[in-house]
């Protein structure tokens, strides 16, 4: 708790900078459900009733093709 993010940065490598982010989040998590009960106190920006994977379809479909993504590694630590 408190670490789980280690490195966030653009998809360049560069670092995100101070500023306001926005996080895309299911209900579920929303709720505060799994440890993240910071995220219940944050304002809800947009609700809507298409659940995440057909969200990234529909983006895919609009942006297609997609650029090929360099520097990409994610490592989920357990």
């Amino acid at each position: 708790m408190g670490s789980r993010v280690i490195h966030l940065a653009k998809l360049d490598g560069s670092p995100l900078g101070d500023g306001t982010f926005r996080l895309c989040t299911s209900n579920y998590r929303a709720t505060g459900t799994g440890g993240y009960e910071i995220l219940r106190e944050c304002p809800v920006l947009w609700r809507g009733g298409v659940e995440m994977p057909d969200l990234t379809a529909r983006y895919i479909q609009t942006h297609s093709p997609m650029p090929q993504l360099h520097n990409v590694e994610m490592r989920v630590i357990w």
